[in-house]
């Protein structure tokens, strides 16, 4: 019943986030001729709103013994990592450009805007695009190593707990993360839908003032769709790593269940499963 559970678990979390995406998605509300960070502000009301909620529902389940606390805990590890990631990659807003800021001024300042065939704007830009992607790295692995150790991974098998433990513990942070796919997918597909009422909007010949509202519409998409892609590759490390880790247990298990305890490959070189 245990291993049932277990194996049930992510896709019950699953599917009440869907339901909490669908009411996160009704949650976003604004008046007439609000500026962008007005429409920012109530985007975030559903997706950040879906988060909590999510965070709500695994603890009930966790009270009702579906779920254990450190599961618990890694899922929250994935949802953290997610709202990070998603407020950093953001464009418009400061934390977003935190580290990045300096540079940038410092390039304009000695006009540095070049072609990529100038070896100084080329080496600036480059740094300016790896530097923009320190924090999400850093929630990323933060988030993988938190829910390692909250499933307890980093405990001894006689202990109840272990590597595969810690494995699961970190595709459940996954499952945290993409729990609210439903309003972050809607949000970063809400940016092309934007560019393209803009552009029927000018082609239509309307009046600039529905211009001049599809452009904030436009403006405030490509943050949105920033935020989106966050969430992909947040997501993408945390299911990558749990799933060749996952194909290396199960090719142990197999290995084991036919009586094999060496694995040799085609080099001639050898490994010992155990």
């Amino acid at each position: 019943a245990d291993v049932v559970m277990r194996v049930n678990a992510p896709m019950i979390v699953a599917g009440i986030g869907i339901i909490l995406s669908i009411i996160g998605i009704f949650a976003v509300r604004c008046k007439e001729g609000a500026s962008m960070m007005t429409l920012l502000k109530a985007l975030r009301i559903g997706t950040w709103g879906s988060s909590a909620l999510i965070v709500v529902a695994c603890a009930i389940l966790a009270a009702c013994h579906v779920i254990t606390w450190g599961i618990f805990g890694a899922i929250v590890a994935g949802l953290v990592a997610g709202v990070i990631i998603g407020i950093v990659v953001s464009p418009n807003l400061k934390p977003g450009m935190l580290l990045v800021h300096p540079l940038l001024n410092e390039m304009k300042e000695k006009g540095m805007f070049l072609p990529a065939s100038d070896d100084n704007a080329g080496l600036d830009g480059l740094a300016v695009g790896m530097l923009s992607a320190g924090i999400p790295v850093l929630a990323t692995v933060l988030a993988i190593i938190c829910a390692y150790g909250f499933a307890r991974g980093f405990h001894s098998i006689a202990a109840g707990g272990g590597t595969v433990h810690g494995l699961y513990g970190i595709g459940f942070a996954a499952v945290g993360m993409l729990a609210t796919l439903g309003i972050t997918l809607a949000t970063d597909a809400y940016g092309p839908i934007a560019d393209n009422a803009g552009g029927n909007a000018e082609m239509s010949g309307l009046g600039k003032e529905v211009r001049k509202r599809t452009d904030a519409l436009d403006s405030l998409g490509n943050t949105t769709a920033a935020t989106g892609k966050g969430f992909a590759i947040g997501s993408a490390a945390l299911t990558g790593l749990a799933l060749l880790a996952s194909y290396v247990e199960e090719i142990k298990i197999g290995l084991l269940r036919l009586g094999e305890t060496v694995l040799t490959f085609s080099d001639g070189k050898a490994i010992e499963v155990s």
